[in-house]
């Protein structure tokens, strides 16, 4: 991949999902950053392709006329040429305050229901904004809401987002079950018809379970889930008393209401609108506030956040398997170079051995200088890990193909499993990439997801 996009030039890797890569770019005669997204070139390129296009589609008919403050603006669109291939693509604002899910997933987590309350108000205004303009997102979940420099909420990735009524007004039944597992609603369990708005607000209650507690209220709304078993019965007594075995805290009477109601198993007897959120009374404090007293919260909840942001940077504590590798002798960095951009490898040492292109997760990956045995590194690697993280995870290991397994076993979340694995290069020197095989990545692996951190600190009007 070439490091020029038309007239943007790369300097970062910002992320990757099932059908395209996300870029930080910048654009020559400004100084400020850009989030620019592609599209995989595989075996799905023309599903892919589809589902970029659909996303395209979405945020035109959203940036259209009236335009929402926690909706990014959709700056271009075109094709470049990658392998005689057209490469559709679109830039946005880069958002240098991270998403959510970094926050809620941070063991120090410790945001008030009142300051909850003011960041949940702000994403349920962008899906209304949606819900009014015919469009479903379908993929709500903390890792496509992320923050400005401000700590604005945004609301991103559109790709799976759908139009629920047709030409008449009439409501379209939606078939295909998509969006991320801890999130989809029951319907999509059941291989029902569903509407997207009742699939929206189900996502919505999942999400502001995690904006409250920093867990989550189930795993699934699957049948056999350990927790929403209970939602399933009405049996809500069991369901809190088993959530409080995990979740020794105190949850407002009005909290507990407003999240039921959302996450009903049956869609029927699910809350509506969002309109009806906004009008619960567990927005009725915020909903009361005078302009000053809303400007104050507002200070209030971006301190908050700041300093959230500020721990989540210093990772004390945490599982750093950067430091793990230098305390062994070994020098390592990520695949920032000394012209902050990122590479798929390093040219100047050829490819690595037996690995596609497409394998290596930039973000996800460290360069070992001077390694010379790579079976004697990973049983040193495995071995270090064992001693001091055996009470975080478990490892399986492989050490005769260089690679080895993280387990982290979480009864709330569903197990997180990582496969860690040791490429040679052509002429010398070794990579060692990470690969989240299954489940979510868990507080204690946060250092490594942000190895390469926001790079752009040369950016001073956005930092």
């Amino acid at each position: 991949m070439t490091n020029k996009f038309g007239e943007y030039t790369f300097l970062s890797r910002a992320g990757s999902g099932g059908f395209g890569q996300c870029y930080v770019a910048t654009k020559k005669g400004d100084d400020k950053a850009y989030i620019l997204k592609t599209i995989n070139i595989n075996e799905k390129i023309q599903r892919n392709i589809k589902t970029l296009r659909n996303e395209i589609d979405k945020l035109n008919i959203l940036n259209n006329n009236n335009k929402n403050d926690y909706i990014p603006v959709m700056y271009h669109f075109d094709k470049c040429l990658e392998k005689s291939k057209p490469i559709p693509y679109y830039v946005m604002d880069y958002f240098s305050r991270g998403n959510l899910y970094y926050y809620v997933n941070y063991e120090k987590y410790d945001l008030l229901e009142k300051q909850v309350k003011l960041i949940f108000k702000k994403i349920l205004l962008a899906i209304q904004f949606c819900h009014n303009r015919n469009i479903c997102h379908l993929d709500i979940k903390p890792e496509n809401i992320v923050f400005d420099k401000d700590f604005q909420p945004m609301i991103l990735d559109f790709g799976y987002a759908e139009k629920f009524v047709d030409e008449n007004n009439n409501i379209i039944p939606l078939k295909e079950g998509i969006g991320t597992e801890n999130y989809m609603c029951p319907e999509m369990w059941d291989n029902k018809k569903y509407d997207g708005r009742k699939a929206d607000i189900f996502s919505l209650g999942a999400l502001l379970f995690n904006l409250v507690t920093g867990k989550a209220g189930f795993s699934t709304s699957e049948k056999d889930d350990e927790f929403y078993k209970f939602i399933r019965t009405k049996d809500i007594g069991n369901y809190w008393k088993t959530i409080f075995i995990y979740l020794p805290m105190q949850l407002s009477d009005n909290f507990k209401k407003l999240y039921i109601s959302m996450i009903e198993y049956k869609p029927e007897q699910r809350l509506n609108t969002i309109e009806e959120i906004l009008k619960s009374d567990w927005m009725e404090e915020i909903n009361n506030l005078t302009d000053e007293e809303y400007t104050e919260l507002e200070n209030e909840v971006r301190n908050k956040l700041l300093s959230l942001y500020d721990k989540i940077q210093e990772n004390s504590g945490e599982l750093n398997m950067a430091e793990i590798i230098q305390q062994m002798g070994y020098n390592t960095r990520s695949g920032v170079d000394q012209k902050n951009s990122l590479r798929y490898y390093d040219e100047s040492k050829g490819k690595p051995k037996n690995i596609p292109k497409d394998r290596i997760n930039i973000n996800h990956c460290l360069k070992i200088n001077g390694l010379s045995n790579g079976v004697k590194f990973m049983d040193l690697l495995v071995d270090e890990i064992d001693q001091r993280f055996r009470d975080v995870c478990l490892i399986e290991t492989s050490k005769e193909e260089l690679k080895f397994k993280l387990i982290y076993v979480d009864e709330v979340k569903g197990d997180c499993e990582i496969e860690v694995e040791l490429y040679e290069y052509e002429t010398g020197g070794y990579l060692l990439e990470f690969l989240r095989t299954k489940g979510r990545i868990p507080n204690y692996y946060h250092r490594f997801m942000e190895l390469k951190k926001f790079i752009f600190e040369k950016f001073q009007k956005i930092n």
